[in-house]
């Protein structure tokens, strides 16, 4: 993981973290994919131990949110769209 990166989402299932990394990466963004240790052994759901943070390099933002937003993912709030 080279260069500096910054947190688009956090989530609490690791799931969901890879849902939206998956979009990210098919529209070239790269990303990474963080969480505590104990979430990934116990899968924890509430607290901050169950927080996934999915990453972007900086300045990657916008793009990402761009692309999220084009998807089922992401409405204008950033929540996931309701069928």
């Amino acid at each position: 993981m080279d260069g500096e990166w910054e947190v688009l989402r956090v989530v609490t299932q690791r799931y969901e973290a890879d849902l939206i990394a998956a979009v990210l990466e098919a529209n070239g963004i790269p990303t990474y994919i963080k969480s505590e240790g104990a979430n990934e052994w116990y899968r924890f759901t509430v607290g901050l131990i169950a927080e996934v943070r999915i990453m972007v390099p900086k300045g990657q933002t916008e793009a990402a949110e761009a692309a999220l937003k084009a998807s089922a993912l992401g409405g204008e709030s950033g929540e996931p769209s309701q069928p």
